[in-house]
């Protein structure tokens, strides 16, 4: 009777891990782009942290900046580290990328538009 109970627990736990996690959405981000310790960054406003930027011009982005502040999030591009070496062109630029958030960086990050110094 205890390993049919402690079975009934294992299943139960299985059954409902996974809704506990986090799934969040993808969303695009507006910010600027920087390496830091070999490891990449976007600036990106405050406010638009877990909303994601709804608008990526030069003139909205530095008026959300100056109005919330900023943020620099860590760009998880893949598992490859070539990758990485392509996005320093993108260094000081307006970049717009897509991605979901999780753990403080994004993760599964594409490059949607630069749209300029």
């Amino acid at each position: 009777m205890r390993k049919l109970g402690f079975l009934a627990i294992v299943f139960m736990c299985l059954c409902f891990c996974p809704l506990s996690l986090a799934d969040t959405e993808m969303l695009n981000w507006c910010g600027t782009y920087f390496e830091a310790n070999n490891q990449s960054y976007l600036r990106i406003a405050r406010g638009d942290l877990f909303t994601g930027s709804n608008i990526c011009d030069i003139e909205a982005y530095h008026q959300r900046i100056m109005s919330s502040g900023h943020i620099n999030l860590a760009l998880n591009h893949s598992k490859n580290r070539n990758v990485a070496g392509k996005w320093r062109k993108f260094t000081d630029h307006v970049i717009e990328v897509r991605g979901k958030i999780q753990n403080g960086s994004i993760i599964g990050t594409r490059l949607v538009r630069d749209i300029g110094v």
